[in-house]
This record gives C-alpha cells, sequence and structure tokens, in this order.
C-alpha cells in the first residue's frame, strides 16, 4: 500500500514536506521533499548590463520558450528594455539563489509618469528546474513589500511606458494562471502584433497615395523646428502625455524624427517621436490624425512612411500594442503586422 503523507516538522523554522512511502514488504522507502523557500537567498543586481548575465540566462529558460510573443534577451536587449525610452531604471531587480545559482528572478519599478500610485512587475521567472518550491512566491512576496515601502498602492502586470520587458501575460501560459492564484486580476486586453522587415517596401500604392495627397494640398515630412508650436497644438488634442513627450524631444539635444502632415502651414497629423534603440528596436509614441482630416488616408500614409524610415535605419523588427477596439489594426495587418496573441493585462491592490 502506498499513502501519501503532508507533513510539517518543527526543525528550528517551519518545513513543509511531501513524502511517498511504500509500506509494502521489501519495498524501498522513498522520500520525495518540496523545499522551503527559506533555502532560498535573495539577492539584488543593477539593471546595467554588465549585471544582466544570470537574469537574462533565467529569462532564456524559463520565459523565451513559452511563446512566440518573448523574444530571447541579451544583457544589452535587456538593459534597453528596462531603461525604456524615458531612461528610468527598474529599481527592483532580485535574483533567488540557490547554492549561489540563480534560480528565480523578478524586475519591477515603482517609479511612475503618471499620478496613479501603482509599480510595474516587468518580470516574474523560475528556471523550469526549480519549480514548485515557493521560490515564485517567495519573490512576488518581497517584490509586493518593497513596492508598498514605495508607497505604491497597485502592482501591474502591464505594457509599460518605463520598463518594455513584459507587455503583458500570453494567456495560454502558466503565468497568466499563477497570476490570477495570487491575488491579481485581468483589467484589460491588449493585441500584441509583429512584423518583419528584412524584406519589406513600401507598396507603389501608397507611393501613389502621398503623391494624391500632395497634389491636395498634404505636405507629409518629417517636421522642423519651425513646425513645433503647430505640431504642439495638434498633439494637445490627444492628451497632455503625448504634447510632453513632443515637447521633451524637441528640446533635446538630438531630437528624434517626427513625421508631420501639413496642410494650410499648419500641423494636421504626426507619427513620432521615431526611435530606434542601439540594438535596433524601433518604436514611436502615438500616431494622430485630427478629426478634420480623417478619411483621407493621411494616417495610412504617415504610418507606412514611418516604417519605410525604420527600415531605412537598419530596422528589423517593429512591435507593436493595440486596443482590441482600435479601427487602426486592419491598418497594421495591412501592413503587413502579424498578430502574435492577445494579452492580458493584471493587476493587484497591495
Amino acid at each position: 500500500m502506498t499513502c501519501w503523507v503532508i507533513s510539517r516538522r518543527s526543525t528550528g523554522r517551519r518545513r513543509g514536506t511531501c513524502s511517498a512511502v511504500d509500506t509494502g514488504a521489501g519495498a524501498p522507502h522513498t522520500r520525495r521533499q518540496w523545499r522551503s523557500p527559506m533555502d532560498i537567498s535573495i539577492a539584488e543586481f543593477k539593471p546595467v548590463e554588465a549585471d544582466l548575465g544570470p537574469a537574462c540566462d533565467i529569462w532564456n529558460a524559463a520565459v523565451a520558450p513559452q511563446s512566440e510573443l518573448y523574444l530571447p534577451m541579451s544583457p544589452a536587449l535587456m538593459a534597453e528594455r528596462l531603461a525604456g525610452r524615458t531612461g528610468i531604471p527598474a529599481d527592483i531587480c532580485l535574483l533567488a539563489e540557490e547554492a549561489g545559482r540563480p534560480v528565480g528572478l523578478a524586475i519591477a519599478t515603482t517609479t511612475s509618469l503618471t499620478d496613479r500610485p501603482a509599480a510595474d512587475l516587468a518580470c516574474m521567472a523560475v528556471m523550469p528546474g526549480a519549480r514548485q518550491q515557493g521560490i515564485g512566491e517567495t519573490l512576488l512576496r518581497e517584490v509586493e513589500q518593497r513596492c508598498r515601502a514605495a508607497g505604491r498602492e497597485t502592482l501591474k502586470v502591464d505594457y509599460s511606458t518605463t520598463t518594455r520587458l513584459a507587455h503583458g501575460v500570453d494567456p495560454t501560459t502558466p503565468g497568466h494562471r499563477w497570476l490570477l492564484h495570487r491575488g491579481f486580476t485581468v483589467f484589460r486586453d491588449q493585441l500584441f502584433m509583429r512584423l518583419e522587415m528584412q524584406d519589406w517596401r513600401l507598396p507603389e500604392s501608397i507611393v501613389s497615395l502621398v503623391d494624391g495627397l500632395e497634389a491636395s494640398g498634404v505636405t507629409l515630412r518629417p517636421a522642423g523646428p519651425e513646425e513645433t508650436p503647430s505640431l504642439l497644438q495638434c498633439a494637445a488634442e490627444f492628451g497632455p502625455w503625448i504634447e510632453n513627450s513632443l515637447q521633451s524631444n524637441a528640446e533635446s539635444a538630438t531630437p528624434a524624427p517626427v513625421l508631420v502632415a501639413i496642410e494650410d502651414g499648419t500641423v494636421r497629423g504626426f507619427v513620432g517621436p521615431l526611435t530606434i534603440s542601439g540594438c535596433g528596436v524601433p518604436d514611436f509614441d502615438l500616431i494622430a490624425v485630427t478629426a478634420s482630416e480623417r478619411g483621407r488616408g493621411v494616417g495610412k500614409a504617415l504610418f507606412y512612411l514611418c516604417l519605410e524610415d525604420f527600415r531605412q535605419r537598419g530596422a528589423t523588427l517593429f512591435e507593436l500594442m493595440t486596443a482590441p477596439t482600435n479601427p487602426a489594426q486592419k491598418l497594421y495587418l495591412d501592413a503587413g503586422m502579424r498578430l502574435i496573441c492577445v494579452l492580458v493585462c493584471h493587476e493587484k491592490r497591495l
């Protein structure tokens, strides 16, 4: 007869064991233990390239194989994504170590670009051979304690403007269920799209569209310094965050290009700032067209010209997130982007 026994031992600390005991005559006596999280030490590291080797090893072994969403990471790429365009680094960077060997990873930031007192969880991962031992639970508890100490009221797993490592969670992976069992709830869905640009070229139909717009008085080109006031006035229609982003970009010593649609000397639409990181990752903040200009193909032309700008500057992969209700997703798909998955974004009250 075989019996399973869950027991607690008092040996100076609480330790959970799961024992399989075969009581048949002459049968071997076997024991399997779940090691306590107290056997695991937590170490801090800095989100800089020189310190990210172990974090990348865990990501590439535990996260990247789960879904096409998660790309393999090098230390340089992880450092860039953790800093994001804002340059705000993750300030909670933890490794769980077992006998000096890194087996778990947690990265979060408590710095918010809004007034909302929320922290962002960029990554939570445990090596495949070290799971079911409470390591993830220990890391999450440590992250939550540090977020509370920083005055944060909510912990999010979301597309973040401060960290670009995690865009959310693919609900077909175990991470979704793991978060739900630990008090997180889903607060929105996002479509995650990707375009491989090695063979992408600007279609002739878009060249004709641009020519037609210019013939009707709409010029599409990179904005010059003289367009900044009109650009900011146009951006104000879409929220202070994009107005502030464009203002900061204009004041930068090396501003990123912003493509604009100009009619009668006034900016009617824009896409940008168009940035490419040192690792070749392209990005932009927003594509927008004023209500009076919609329906003429201005937004479509701006988006394709944005992709052409990225391609000419050496980008080979472009990714974006958009809401499932955004009608622009048709434009993105027509441009050759693939829907990788529908992500779920989680949050938890602390």
